[in-house]
């Protein structure tokens, strides 16, 4: 996350922090080792403090099988659970159309949870003001099985560089037919909406995450 910070001129607006409230989320799912025959769907919780209700709109923009077309009301002091079909979690290291938006007329928190038998992963959702376009992730390690860090883009035309880390030891992300090493640069565009999953059996803590285009913002996610 970037966090502005304003020089202190008298007599100039002060820049208001940012936080976990907003009128507007792009979220996604990442994948989640299924280890039982019980196929779980996604979660997603939404809440507000404001004191007159709140309509929200959860959609998928870009994902049709099954597209995900939901309003409803929060009012404060209660939480809202919309159901998401399990289709929406990212496979492997890829790119897809599984970007979830959600807008609110007014502000709203959002979290999600992701369950699978014997796991349940969760996170907490950021809105689109508050996101940056330079970051680092920090993933449980030694992984079990993979690390991954997803990407969902907020802009058109929005290309990502992604900088394995060089001092985890093998790192080794094969990415659209290439095979990528401790210390070598993945290279991506993606529209808004669209959602990137990278995977590896190594270490992905430190890789390094940048972008460009104009001011756009992108949501990560790790584990």
């Amino acid at each position: 996350m970037c966090i502005v910070v304003a020089n202190a001129v008298f007599g100039a607006p002060q820049q208001t922090p940012p936080d976990n409230r907003g009128t507007e989320f792009i979220l996604m799912f990442m994948e989640n080792l299924r280890l039982g025959a019980q196929v779980f769907d996604l979660e997603l919780y939404c809440t507000t403090q404001e004191k007159t209700p709140v309509t929200v709109h959860v959609t998928t923009p870009l994902w049709s099988t099954p597209r995900v077309d939901k309003t409803f009301t929060v009012v404060d002091g209660s939480v809202t659970k919309v159901i998401i079909d399990s289709s929406l979690r990212m496979v492997g290291s890829s790119i897809s159309d599984k970007g979830i938006s959600v807008t609110a007329n007014a502000e709203i928190a959002c979290y999600g949870a992701n369950k699978e038998t014997l796991s349940n992963d969760g996170y907490l959702g950021l809105p689109v003001d508050a996101l940056g376009t330079d970051y680092f992730a920090v993933v449980h390690s030694p992984p079990s099985e993979k690390s991954e860090i997803g990407i969902a883009a907020t802009e058109d035309g929005t290309t990502v560089t992604l900088t394995l880390p060089a001092n985890n030891g093998a790192v080794d992300v094969t990415f659209q037919g290439k095979t990528y090493h401790a210390g070598e640069t993945i290279t991506a565009t993606l529209n808004k909406f669209q959602t990137l999953q990278i995977q590896s059996t190594g270490d992905l803590t430190g890789i390094h995450k940048r972008h460009c285009f104009w001011n756009a913002r992108i949501k990560y996610f790790y584990r």
